[in-house]
């Protein structure tokens, strides 16, 4: 009877952690050692699992044949069709994430739908705020830009790592305009170690200021979200700043969207934009990853 009551806990316990914490993607295989964080031997896939899981750079996991490898989540650029595997996806990757720059390992693509950066000039690959070589991005004085595409369509959040090298007065962190008055940004504002979020819409403007002071040489998690298309949120290291009336963003192709500009001196790092409003329990889950 007890080894029968460990075996329903072994199989819900499997059931868990791959409905709550790990997506499964049949049919596919990951071949690029570059992006393997480890290979080792398991007994069990929930060995293999719980290894993804307390390793934050985890982000794919392969099982088989008591086989346990470890990727990081580049590596999902490089999945190709395989019949009978299986890739475990981490929950990292939520659903309503729709754009994510991971910055990782020489690497500035995006690993959703490859919406990369169109200008590579005056930046540099850094440390990330973890110390880990090549992992981030350092601006000096200039804007990486995105393809033009549509990244907003109703409610949004976007979340950026970033340490500021110097507060000049309206570097920008992140903008996304059109040519129809419509848009968002993240400015700093010099030396008064402040920042603020803005939306344009037709002629009007709104106006969200952190409340916290920005030091010059830290490490911060800036996060902008719209929800119900009218209620604006301003967050620093999954705190809530301020709160405010937005206005509407369209879902139209954005002629001019990028991270940084052409006075901005920082160090940028896992860039995400999301198709929701998250909430501060899902903010902070993020913060966390």
């Amino acid at each position: 009877m007890r080894e029968f009551l460990v075996l329903i806990t072994f199989n819900l316990l499997i059931g868990y952690l791959e409905s709550e914490l790990l997506n499964m993607e049949k049919n596919l295989i990951i071949h690029n050692s570059k992006f393997l964080i480890s290979s080792s031997l398991c007994n069990a896939k929930t060995q293999c699992i719980s290894k993804c899981l307390k390793n934050s750079n985890c982000g794919f996991v392969i099982y088989k044949d008591k086989s346990c490898d470890l990727f990081t989540k580049l590596a999902w650029l490089y999945r190709t069709p395989s019949t009978n595997d299986i890739i475990h996806k981490r929950i990292l990757f939520s659903k309503n994430l729709k754009y994510y720059w991971p910055i990782e390992n020489l690497s500035l693509e995006e690993i959703i739908t490859q919406a990369n950066f169109i200008n590579k000039e005056k930046w540099s690959f850094t440390e990330d705020r973890f110390n880990s070589s090549n992992s981030a991005i350092e601006l000096n004085g200039n804007h990486l830009v995105l393809e033009p595409r549509i990244y907003f369509n109703d409610d949004f959040t976007v979340m950026v790592w970033a340490k500021v090298n110097e507060l000049i007065l309206e570097s920008s962190l992140f903008g996304c305009l059109n040519g129809l008055g419509e848009g968002v940004h993240i400015n700093f504002l010099g030396g008064k170690g402040k920042a603020y979020y803005a939306i344009y819409s037709k002629g009007s403007a709104m106006f969200l200021d952190l409340v916290t002071d920005l030091k010059v040489g830290v490490w911060y998690h800036f996060i902008i979200s719209l929800e119900n298309r009218k209620i604006a949120y301003f967050y620093l290291n999954g705190k809530l700043e301020k709160i405010g009336q937005g206005f509407y963003t369209s879902g139209v192709n954005r002629t001019s969207c990028f991270f940084g500009g052409h006075s901005t001196r920082a160090v940028l790092d896992d860039m995400k934009m999301f198709n929701k409003a998250l909430s501060i329990t899902e903010i902070q889950n993020e913060m966390k990853n």
